[in-house]
């Protein structure tokens, strides 16, 4: 009868010794600063529908703009950009977008709002305004708002905060 190899039966207690402070730290958490990750803000969906898409619509999604899908920020819209169809045949509806498409219009825009603390400051809405009004540059001089007094600029103001 041949010996065992003392080597071949020290790893397994090896790997163990290894593993199981590493699998504890996994699954307890590590201890270390607080996580600096924001969650995503949650504004209102229904009001997004209702109130931010047809301004997205209207100003933002046409081909030139955010409905190019090589954009930073891509938007669909019933005129311009659309998603594929989830079943192939089936065509988009061309009078309103699909839950799917509204999704990523949603999603889409409110990723711009993680690191946001106040609506006046939110970035997205700074972009839109015109900057002898306070704005930011936007692509091209593209201004959406001359003034924080339009109702378009009041409706997303008041979208934002409700996610913040």
């Amino acid at each position: 009868m041949q010996r065992p190899n003392r080597s071949s039966t020290r790893w397994p207690t090896a790997t163990w010794v290894a593993w199981v402070p590493l699998c504890a730290a996994l699954l307890l958490g590590c201890p270390g600063p607080d996580n600096p990750y924001r969650p995503y803000p949650e504004p209102d969906f229904d009001e997004f529908v209702a109130a931010v898409q047809p301004i997205l619509t209207r100003s933002c999604s046409n081909l030139g703009c955010h409905g190019d899908p090589d954009r930073r920020l891509t938007l669909y819209s019933v005129e311009y950009l659309r998603a594929e169809p989830a079943v192939p045949g089936t065509p988009l509806d061309e009078d309103r977008l699909d839950t799917a498409e509204l999704g990523w219009n949603y999603d889409s825009v409110r990723a711009r709002l993680i690191d946001e603390e106040v609506a006046d400051e939110a970035r997205l809405l700074l972009k839109c305004l015109d900057p002898e009004e306070g704005g930011i540059e936007h692509a091209e001089g593209e201004v959406v708002f001359a003034t924080v007094d339009e109702p378009g600029y009041i409706a997303l103001r008041r979208w934002i905060e409700t996610g913040l």
